[in-house]
């Protein structure tokens, strides 16, 4: 269960952090000690989920019913607040404020593909579908 779940962090963090390079979230991709993070006992896993729940939004129940191990289920919540109160800080870490220029249709495309809910991800048909496609015809 452990590697499922480490499975599901890095195939949607991957499409957040490929949309981040690309659409100007780049620096946000940047560890800022990350031999702090090692000293604090916080892995890569831990910070990549966490950065993904201050970028794309807090975990979800879905997400969580997934989940089968409870020791899991705490740590994506626990990530999940952490997250949240990084927000406080530095709001503009949220994938809203860091993609402002490519409008409303673009930024509703990249968030249900990045949706932290598997079941409620935006599936391929609907991403060739999105109006977004349509915008300069």
């Amino acid at each position: 269960m452990v590697d499922a779940i480490l499975t599901l962090v890095r195939k949607t963090s991957r499409v957040g952090r490929g949309c981040q390079g690309t659409l100007g979230g780049g620096e946000l991709l940047l560890l800022d000690n990350y031999q702090e993070l090692v000293k604090a006992g916080v892995t890569a896993e831990q910070e990549i989920l966490t950065r993904h729940f201050c970028y794309f939004g807090p975990v979800t129940e879905g997400l969580v019913k997934r989940v089968e191990v409870e020791d899991w289920c705490h740590n994506l919540k626990l990530a999940s607040a952490t997250a949240d109160r990084a927000l406080k800080e530095q709001p503009e870490l949220r994938f809203e404020r860091w993609s402002e220029d490519l409008g409303p249709e673009a930024q509703d495309m990249i968030a249900g593909m990045t949706n932290m809910d598997p079941t409620a991800r935006t599936t391929i048909d609907q991403i060739l579908a999105h109006p977004w496609w349509q915008l300069d015809e």
